[in-house]
């Protein structure tokens, strides 16, 4: 399981508190109690732990006493909350306006296991922690208590799932800053706002006011399928509001937007009004499928009369839509007095499309609706970007709502500025800086898990955007996935650094077996799966792939053994014998695989699951293939009953003329007065049992080398070292008979008796010589496996 750091604020916090204050008083402070209480003292650091089924009367101090989340946040004595994976709702009834509230700087941390003795085992997977506004329970196609879509909301829904500092005109309970106020391995999902709260669905921050704040860390945080409903409704996912020179920066990394939607701003609508300070910063983060009936399908971005720093590095924006204009991002500015300007930089826009629902729609991936002071031009500058679409829509993809001023700058990237019906797509109003490529296919695969936190568009080898960058524009810096940039010569264009490719090659060297590489991470050709030697040996069977060459490219390989074959070991690339390993692709990799036949088979007969055992006095005998349990069949001794058939099996690699144990144990006790027979000379015939204890019955077998008889052997097949007939357990319909049977004559054997017993018995053991005795290697040819 993946772990993650411990939290900042650790459970030395608890220590912190009680030491501060009595106990009783420490956990009144948390669950808020009674009145008049005395709440915790200023500043503490208390550490507190919910469950989606903790009890709002429990202390919270650990994971044995887990609280709920909404008496955790109640309290105001928890500085870090940590969450139990689960589902989570703002309440139980029906009440829309219910919400998460935060009102006070916390830390929100999902992906707990919950585990009481390993407290701070956590998962990095945010979709296991999820805060859900389907109160009722009754969205459609969720997986996990996550709804996909805006469209599943089905019934009433919360109206904001999550508030930072109030709905109300100014922020309260702040400032959230991005050090102290974090929402980090979690997902929120399902909000609907209408009714009184028409904007931020998933989450509403408020940093409206002087002196006010909403700058919290958004870190692996998942906002799926939230709707803010109406012709009014702002920021499907997240409403960020600076109004009245209040500040709203949040910082957002490795996120993921899918599925939301809005009037404006189907994910995010930012908001600064009045002079509020708006710095958002967007990093190795994912837009997917959002929409907004307006504008903005993904990102609308307003300031007013204040610093403009918005900032995009390292995301992807796919598949999201406006009505109207922008169909990924909306930028504007309103006033006269600005400073800065917004940088998007190594960001993918890809089939995003605006004017889905009237004509005319501008600006694919960026309507750009700003009004700049005379001479103050590039209020964004694009750089090292890719801007596509290859939906077949007609518009540009930039689009400069007044003309010539402000123009978006544009260096390094790809743009494609003509369809195939020959319509012009952007190209206009641009400042080209001359270091662009205009109407050259990146070649982006589709949208899938290339590692990192957030699925991405990868380019292939022979796209214009691989190195395309000057390294001294990027050395350092890192892509979507957290890749080191440059791979190559350059850096490419876009959310991804295409990594070099690098070999896996697999070789198994025995039959018995086969080997599979891990679903992620995704070769870039190639494959390995079950590659698996050729009965008959041969040739080692080869496989391969190629994988992106780094150090963060882990490909685990699994080896699995077929019927009466272990795994023997690794060899190469790979080490020790355990059923899998991991290889670092930052070079080319050779691994072998090698399987062995095994001496112990466990399978399935009539009466039920049976094992059977070799015990070779040389060491060399094994089985030659799966053992055969199955009905009794030939001309069967009267006067017996055959609960567990017979039983057929082949050992081979035994020395000649070898005496060779065989352990059958069954799935019930055995009579004491069972029999054994063996199949030889096409019948039935008694033999003896060394020992019968429980569900456990021995006997033996010895080689016939061609020397003896299969009477006096046991052995049908006379090829040295090879042995095979079935055997046949039998239980007599009399009752219990008297002493044990008497040993076949000359073969030395303890007890006659058994054998019939386990589940199928038919022994049809091949040996074959240890070296040059070996069946093709110089000796007889193996005997066909005989039959009743």
């Amino acid at each position: 399981m993946a772990l993650l750091p411990m939290p900042r604020t650790a459970q030395a916090g608890i220590t912190a508190l009680t030491r501060a204050v009595p106990r009783a008083l420490a956990l009144a402070a948390l669950l808020g109690a009674a009145p008049g209480a005395q709440a915790a003292p200023a500043g503490s650091q208390l550490t507190c732990h919910a469950a989606s089924d903790g009890s709002a009367a429990a202390s919270g101090l650990d994971w044995s006493s887990a609280t709920t989340l909404q008496a955790a946040l109640g309290s105001g004595a928890c500085s870090s909350i940590r969450l139990k994976q689960g589902i989570y709702r703002p309440t139980a009834g029906t009440d829309r306006s219910a919400s998460f509230a935060i009102n006070a700087p916390v830390h929100l941390l999902g992906g707990y296991t919950g585990n009481s003795t390993a407290p701070e085992e956590r998962t990095t997977d945010p979709r296991l922690t999820v805060l859900s506004g389907d109160i009722d329970g009754n969205d459609s196609n969720r997986t996990g208590g996550i709804t996909p879509a805006a469209t599943d909301i089905q019934g009433g829904n919360s109206f904001n799932v999550v508030v930072i500092g109030g709905r109300g005109n100014s922020s309260s309970g702040g400032p959230y800053t991005r050090d102290n106020t974090r929402l980090d391995t979690l997902t929120i999902t399902a909000g609907q706002s209408g009714g009184t709260s028409y904007h931020g669905a998933g989450l509403y921050c408020n940093g409206a006011g002087a002196g006010s704040a909403c700058s919290p860390t958004l870190l692996n945080v998942v906002f799926s399928g939230n709707k803010a409903e109406s012709n009014a409704g702002q920021g499907g996912a997240l409403f960020n509001l600076s109004d009245n020179a209040g500040t709203a920066s949040p910082l957002i990394r490795q996120a993921s937007f899918s599925g939301n939607s809005a009037a404006m701003g189907g994910a995010i609508y930012s908001e600064g009004w009045g002079n509020g300070a708006n710095a958002m910063e967007i990093r190795q983060s994912l837009f997917s499928g959002n929409s907004a009936s307006a504008d903005a399908g993904a990102l609308y971005h307003l300031v007013h009369n204040t610093a403009n720093a918005l900032r995009i590095e390292d995301v992807t924006f796919t598949g999201n839509r406006a009505g109207r204009h922008g169909g990924a991002l909306y930028y504007r500015t309103v006033g006269t007095s600005f400073t800065g300007s917004s940088l998007v930089r190594f960001t993918t826009f890809a089939d995003n499309q605006a004017g889905t629902s009237q004509a005319n729609g501008r600006g694919h991936a960026l309507y750009n609706d700003a009004a700049w002071p005379t001479g103050y031009a590039n209020p964004v500058a694009l750089v090292s970007s890719i801007l596509w679409n290859a939906t077949g829509t007609t518009g540009p993809e930039i689009y400069n709502k007044d003309g010539n001023n402000p123009l978006v700058s544009l260096d390094y990237s790809i743009l494609r500025t003509v369809s195939n019906a020959g319509l012009p797509l952007g190209a206009i109003d641009i400042d080209d800086r001359g270091t662009n490529l205009f109407d050259q296919d990146p070649l982006l695969a589709s949208l899938h898990d290339n590692g990192g936190a957030t699925p991405s568009l990868l380019p292939a080898a022979g796209s214009p955007a691989v190195d395309a960058v000057p390294s001294y524009y990027c050395n350092g810096l890192i892509d979507q996935r957290g890749q080191v940039r440059p791979q190559g010569a350059g850096c490419d264009m876009g959310a991804v650094e295409l990594q070099g490719a690098a070999a896996l090659i697999v070789q198994v060297s025995t039959p018995g077996g086969s080997v599979t590489a891990g679903d992620l991470p995704v070769p870039l050709d190639g494959g390995i799966v079950q590659c698996t030697q050729p009965s008959g040996g041969g040739t080692p069977a080869q496989c391969s792939a190629n994988y992106p060459s780094g150090a963060q490219t882990l490909v685990t390989l699994t080896a699995t053994p077929a019927p009466a074959y272990r795994f023997a070991g690794w060899g190469n690339d790979c080490s020790g014998n355990a059923a899998s390993c991991t290889v670092t692709m930052d070079r080319a990799r050779n691994v072998l695989a090698m399987f062995v036949p095994d001496t112990t088979y466990t399978g399935s007969g009539p009466g039920g699951a049976v094992t059977l055992a070799l015990d070779s006095p040389s060491g060399g005998c094994v089985l030659d293939g799966a053992p055969a349990f199955t009905a009794a069949t030939g001309s069967l001794p009267a006067g017996h009953r055959y609960p567990w058939g017979q039983a057929s099996f082949q050992a081979m690699y035994c020395m000649p003329g070898e005496k060779l144990g065989v352990t059958l144990t069954l799935p019930e006790a055995i009579p004491a007065h069972a029999r054994l027979f063996k199949y030889l000379d096409q019948q039935w015939v008694p033999w003896p049992i060394d020992s019968l204890q429980g569900r456990t019955l021995r006997f033996s077998v010895t080689d016939n080398n061609g020397s003896s008889t299969a009477a006096a052997t046991g052995d049908s097949n006379p090829a040295p070292g090879a042995i095979s007939d079935p055997v046949l357990l039998a239980v007599p319909l009399a009752g219990p008979a008297g002493p044990t049977a008497t040993p076949v004559p000359g073969l030395g054997l303890p007890a006659l008796a058994l054998l019939g017993l386990l589940t199928a018995a038919g022994a049809a053991l091949s040996r074959r010589e240890r070296s040059s005795r070996k069946i093709g290697a110089g000796t007889s040819p193996r005997t066909p496996r005989s039959s009743p």
